[in-house]
């Protein structure tokens, strides 16, 4: 395909110089045009040009991706930068000089690296949105299309103080979730080790004492010496199979059935998939409502979300819900059938639809779901601490009446 070099001037007066694949110069044109950009000056630079810049573009992209394998960016890092570039352009200072105040904030880290390499980008001509796409490792689809919106605006500033709040939401959920799941995850660890230890070493030598003996064991030191025969004879096996299963488990999660079984399974689990399902309600409508309040199209918009939405059976609605807007019609009708959303959110988005408010609409209820998730968590992290200790307890307490049982029944009969 033909390869053209192109000098362009986009909505925000900025000049733009890049290069572009088209079939003719009419279509480099017509794909300028749908960028937003009125089209200055065009030179064709021939195909091997454009040969030659796929395979340097292939080789550093297969570079930044083996770099960033080793090297990633940190989401308190990533909120703090978004935060801070949004004030830095609030404030009123150009963008080029915003991107050197980052460089300069942030020496020796991965993001002060990222960030250099879209300030020279930048100033070679062309779009923020465009050098922020070529780190799709640490800026999303979400982010790239707000930003990109922002510029034709005239918005940006605006732009990066909505996504620097979205962001910082997202990862205070994120800690939210994994404080809930901190505690009862490390009582588990230390429980099962400590378990695994009397199965292992101890039990066998107070066992062994009866044996000698001869006397007829009780049912709970019978379950329990079976038990810890189990463990020291085939825990080789379950060192192979666990990982095995983890690792088989994983492989059918990445295939389309049983991606598709495994979250519809995860919403049905008691209490977890209550949680799971608002969680995914509140991230549609919160990024769904931000890029259509920032001027981004419904189609584009809900391709987004698609690419984001993290659970089959949502990225299902999604596809039906774009069918429908793509025929002009409603959004509630694919929303009710999947199952997902709650009778509350069917209203609040039909009532915003036929009122002209869906953005407000989204946005509320993206917000009642963070409410009930924060609620529910909380509520899970106070009762999680007693129901671990109960059941981390009765474990214990078991293999202890296992082993004085046996104990107070030799005692009577020598008494």
């Amino acid at each position: 395909m033909p390869v053209y070099r192109y000098e362009a001037v986009g909505a925000d007066g900025r000049t733009r110089k890049d290069i572009i694949d088209a079939a003719s110069r009419s279509d480099a044109g017509r794909k300028l045009k749908t960028q937003g950009l009125f089209l200055v000056g065009l030179e064709d630079v021939g195909s091997e040009r454009g040969t030659a810049r796929t395979k340097d573009g292939a080789r550093r992209m297969s570079l930044a991706r083996l770099r960033g394998m080793f090297r990633r960016v940190r989401r308190t890092e990533f909120v703090g930068a978004v935060q801070q570039l949004a004030t830095l352009l609030d404030a009123g200072l150009p963008l080029d000089s915003a991107l050197t105040a980052m460089i300069g904030h942030g020496k020796g880290t991965e993001l002060n690296r990222v960030f250099a390499q879209i300030r020279e980008r930048v100033r070679s001509g062309i779009s923020f949105a465009a050098a922020l796409e070529e780190h799709p490792r640490v800026f999303s689809s979400m982010f790239v299309s707000m930003t990109r919106a922002g510029e034709s605006s005239g918005t940006l500033a605006l732009v990066m103080a909505r996504l620097a709040d979205h962001a910082a939401r997202q990862l205070e959920m994120r800690r939210k979730v994994q404080s809930t799941l901190a505690y009862p995850l490390l009582m588990l660890i230390v429980g099962t080790g400590v378990i695994a230890f009397l199965m292992a070493f101890v039990i066998p030598k107070v066992t062994q004492i009866f044996f000698d003996l001869g006397h007829a064991l009780p049912l709970p030191t019978t379950i329990l010496i079976a038990v810890s025969d189990a463990v020291r004879n085939w825990w080789p096996a379950l060192v192979v199979l666990v990982p095995a299963f983890a690792w088989w488990l994983r492989w059918y999660s990445s295939t389309s059935k049983g991606r598709r079984r495994v979250h519809a399974f995860v919403l049905r689990v008691p209490l977890a998939g209550s949680v799971v399902r608002r969680m995914a309600v509140g991230r549609f409508c919160r990024t769904l409502g931000m890029l259509l309040k920032n001027g981004v199209p419904m189609i584009q918009s809900l391709d987004i979300v698609r690419s984001i939405a993290g659970n089959v059976v949502l990225e299902q609605a999604i596809d039906s819900i774009r069918a429908q807007v793509l025929e002009g019609r409603d959004m509630v009708g694919p929303m009710e059938f999947c199952g997902i959303f709650d009778p509350t959110d069917l209203q609040m988005v039909d009532a915003g639809e036929k009122s002209g408010r869906l953005v407000d609409m989204l946005l509320t209820v993206a917000r009642s779901c963070e409410s009930e998730v924060d609620a529910r968590l909380a509520v899970a992290t106070s009762l999680m601490e007693p129901v671990m200790i109960l059941l981390m307890g009765g474990v214990v307490g078991f293999i202890v009446m296992a082993i004085i049982l046996p104990i107070f029944e030799m005692s009577h009969l020598v008494g």
